[in-house]
């Protein structure tokens, strides 16, 4: 049975997976992000729809499905002007638009990935277990038909579930509401391990968020969690044992008010230049790609989004006469990155 000592501990976890998914949150949209914790309670399965205000309110709502060590669900709600106001400020796109075109989406789904990616991944470690989690899926309803279904597919296994409420709050009062519902039966052997854990970051891993860049070297291990259509470039100079990893989400800038490190035209540059501040010149470096995903079938088989991003890079790097000696490419999966500067050897995740 979950107490509240096993909770509150829980809490202690859960504070460095939101600060972890925060930072990535506020990078991506060049704006303060503030996570504040609701609610954590176990509850019977079918509690979870009377727990929730608002219930015929109608959201965007994007749903990820949790299996591994933990089995269970994650929901982001929005208000559907909020998710316009999201989406756009995501993409740069400063038009007046009230509509979520493919890219909107998206973009939408691919914030859902990383705040995903980044905060389990931090979870993960810290307990020792392996999580996977789903490719996001987008829709419009009211909130009651979709927890409804959450509701549905449980009762069929479980009769009690920890539902875990979040908010991110961001460009003042907007809010991306964040539930996580978990088997209680998965959770219980990860709550007994928490007692024994430390929650200390390990000083030789360096890790690097959506729209960042990490320079490190030998000893050192670079990081990155959630990619998912974005492009992760690591440049690697064997000599001084010397490497980068930037983490791009976006093919072009057309925006110069962006941050730069979001888009490959702009932060390969940015990148290559605080390298060459330490001494690491150009021609000394190698390429190894990963990412390029296509995580929604149904949008991105139109946008190509991922193939846009790899296009963008391969084509940089060629133009500075930098080979590309590794890539991990494509498919419908998102992936997670350790970057070994002792070896320059790059460890690839399936998430």
């Amino acid at each position: 049975m979950t107490d509240q000592t096993d909770l509150d501990l829980l809490k202690v976890a859960l504070k460095n997976g939101m600060d972890s998914a925060t930072r990535a949150f506020s990078r991506l949209i060049a704006d303060e992000v503030k996570a504040e914790m609701i609610g954590l309670n176990v509850i019977n399965v079918e509690q979870v729809g009377a727990t929730m205000m608002n219930q015929e309110e109608l959201v965007s709502a994007i749903l990820m499905k949790i299996t591994g060590e933990l089995e269970g669900a994650i929901l982001f709600t929005l208000q559907p002007q909020t998710a316009i106001f999201l989406a756009k400020t995501l993409i740069g796109d400063k038009s007046k638009s009230q509509t979520l075109n493919a890219m909107d989406q998206s973009a939408l789904n691919e914030l859902a990935n990383i705040i995903t990616g980044n905060g389990l991944q931090d979870f993960e470690n810290m307990l020792g277990v392996n999580i996977t989690y789903s490719i996001p899926h987008n829709t419009q309803d009211t909130l009651s038909a979709i927890t409804d279904s959450i509701i549905s597919e449980f009762a069929e296994r479980h009769e009690k579930i920890l539902m875990i409420e979040l908010n991110f709050i961001f460009s003042d009062s907007h809010k991306l509401k964040t539930f996580f519902f978990i088997s209680v039966k998965a959770s219980n052997p990860l709550l007994n391990t928490l007692q024994y854990k430390s929650f200390h970051a390990i000083d030789k891993v360096i890790k690097v968020n959506t729209a960042e860049f990490g320079i490190g070297k030998s000893g050192q291990i670079l990081e990155t969690n959630g990619i998912g259509s974005c492009i992760v470039v690591c440049l690697y100079e064997k000599f001084e044992k010397t490497g980068a990893l930037l983490h791009i989400m976006l093919p072009h800038c057309e925006n110069t008010a962006l941050n730069p490190l979001r888009f490959a035209d702009t932060a390969l540059p940015f990148v290559l230049n605080e390298l060459e501040k330490i001494g690491i010149q150009k021609k000394n470096l190698e390429a190894h790609l990963v990412g390029g995903a296509s995580m929604f079938s149904d949008v991105e088989d139109h946008l190509k989004l991922g193939e846009k991003n790899r296009e963008a890079v391969e084509i940089l790097l060629t133009s500075y006469g930098i080979p590309i000696k590794s890539k991990d490419i494509g498919g419908n999966t998102g992936r997670n990155v350790k970057f070994f500067l002792d070896t320059g050897t790059v460890e690839v995740s399936i998430k």
